[in-house]
């Protein structure tokens, strides 16, 4: 016996809600990076960092990012239909794929630069406005980091908590940077560069968590390995329920479609066996937003 599930309107709302909130929090992490980025680009070249500009790609980097996480979202708003009947969510793995690629080819092309610039110096050396570029771009990145993992934490999108540590990334990359500034305008110009260097190797490290990320999501790798046991747990708490086994999730995008097999009495009548198939559905539904809808198998109890 099986059981699909639905939503109702309670579910439904907060499933809304969770939403918006994810959206709120991706935007977050976009206007905030995409701030960072022409801040840094600009300051950079008016300071004379090359490591400042570097650092700028770098958050530009985290922008595509958290439009990749954003396009999730909205995707995941869309309802099922009959050609994609677990949803459109599978769309943001690809956009994150090419997402990656345009990633690993800036991060590529800053440490090309960074090379050229290590071994043909320039006599300028970074200037005050480095220093507050990259001051800047540190308490930006810390401050958005901060709000937008409050956000993810409260509504358990790995997608966003996956953002949420590339603008940490940002943030120490942006601090190193600083630090590399002040070295550097004390007389020590070639540090500059190398502090850029490294930066370029940190951007192509997004791109390729990024491109791994997504593959993960498109093989259907568990996004937050917790959830089947809560999802077991509140199985077990319906009266009836004697066992929970072979639970499977499914991600379309940032939502959960879950399977499950429940253990019920092997002589109790089909109609009792398919209520509290009913209820399992509904608890799973009602009290985790990540799940849309779930498939309940029930069995004999093994130990009857």
């Amino acid at each position: 016996m099986v059981l699909r599930g639905y939503m109702g309107l309670g579910h439904s709302h907060s499933r809304t809600t969770r939403l918006k909130r994810g959206r709120r929090g991706a935007i977050l992490g976009l206007v905030g990076n995409l701030l960072i980025f022409f801040t840094s680009l600009i300051l950079g070249l008016l300071g004379g960092s090359f490591a400042l500009v570097a650092s700028a790609f770098h958050t530009l980097s985290d922008a595509l990012s958290s439009a990749v996480v954003l396009i999730g979202f909205e995707i995941a708003g869309k309802p099922a239909d009959e050609n994609h009947q677990f949803g459109h969510g599978d769309a943001e793995a690809v956009a994150g794929l090419i997402v990656a690629m345009l990633i690993v080819l800036i991060g590529f092309e800053v440490g090309r630069t960074a090379i050229d610039k290590i071994y043909n110096p320039s006599t300028e050396l970074p200037n005050f406005i480095a220093v507050v570029g990259a001051s800047l771009s540190v308490s930006v990145n810390f401050t958005v980091a901060r709000i937008q993992g409050k956000i993810a934490r409260e509504i358990r999108s790995p997608a966003l908590m996956a953002d949420t540590a590339h603008n940490i990334t940002d943030a120490i990359a942006s601090a190193l940077v600083l630090v590399g500034i002040i070295i550097s305008i004390a007389g020590y110009g070639v540090i500059d560069p190398i502090i850029g260097f490294v930066v370029a190797l940190l951007i192509v490290k997004t791109g390729f968590d990024v491109g791994r990320q997504n593959i993960d999501m498109l093989m259907g790798m568990i996004q937050d390995p917790a959830l089947t046991k809560e999802l077991e747990t509140l199985a077990k708490k319906v009266e009836g329920v004697k066992g929970v086994h072979s639970t499977k999730i499914r991600y379309s995008g940032p939502m959960a479609s879950v399977q499950m097999h429940i253990e019920v009495e092997k002589n109790m009548k089909i109609i009792d066996a398919d209520r509290i198939s009913h209820k399992v559905q509904a608890k799973l539904v009602a009290e985790n937003e990540a799940v849309t809808d779930a498939l309940i198998h029930v069995c004999p109890c093994k130990g009857d």
